[in-house]
């Protein structure tokens, strides 16, 4: 009933009231007003990477998924947390991805099949000099791990099956091999082209 917590023990923030969150969120959080714009876009692809593998995971109280979020958009980290959001959706620190992020099977949500609806954020601020100059957006590829590098491809579970999730100007390479990648994700964020030029090697935009 209200403000019932039920039998869980939700940690939101820790102990400088900062929400607890994936560690390449939560350095992006902390630090990208001091970091160049490719360090920024680098880590956050990172970031989205840790929270879509977490939306995978599904062994109940431990990693049930991600469903709820910090008020910047990132999943807690905390199974208690994601849990206890199930039970006390109206709490102002439980921001709801939809049921169809949460897992059925582990009670988080609605969700079955190889994967939920979770998705990359697609409006992500740039800054410069401590200041948003543009947005750049986001996807993913779930169950997949992709490599950039002299032969960009992409080894998938689903091999060619798999769509990508989020921002949709963002293309991921299309040669892809059927490859047990369950569990993981590939995610890129495409940058605005206008400041591809200070990318240097971190910038990964088609010159």
């Amino acid at each position: 009933g209200a403000g019932d917590d039920g039998e869980y023990s939700p940690k939101f923030t820790d102990r400088k009231g900062r929400g607890l969150i994936n560690y390449r969120c939560h350095k992006w959080r902390d630090e990208k007003l001091h970091w160049l714009p490719g360090k920024q876009v680098d880590f956050f692809e990172k970031c989205m990477e840790q929270d879509c593998e977490q939306s995978l995971e599904r062994t109940l109280l431990s990693e049930p998924g991600c469903r709820f979020l910090d008020d910047n958009g990132f999943c807690y980290i905390w199974g208690q947390t994601q849990m206890y959001c199930v039970q006390n959706p109206t709490d102002v620190r439980c921001n709801d991805g939809g049921a169809s992020w949460g897992w059925a099977s582990t009670g988080l949500g609605s969700a079955s099949g190889k994967v939920t609806t979770w998705e990359p954020q697609t409006s992500v601020a740039l800054y410069k000099k401590g200041k948003e100059v543009s947005r750049y957006g986001c996807a993913c590829l779930k169950n997949c791990a992709c490599s950039w590098s002299t032969n960009p491809s992409c080894r998938c579970s689903e091999g060619a099956g798999g769509a990508a999730v989020g921002d949709a100007s963002v293309e991921f390479p299309t040669t892809r091999y059927t490859v047990q990648r369950d569990g993981h994700c590939s995610c890129k964020c495409t940058p605005a082209h206008s400041f591809s030029s200070d990318h240097g090697d971190h910038g990964r935009v088609a010159r």
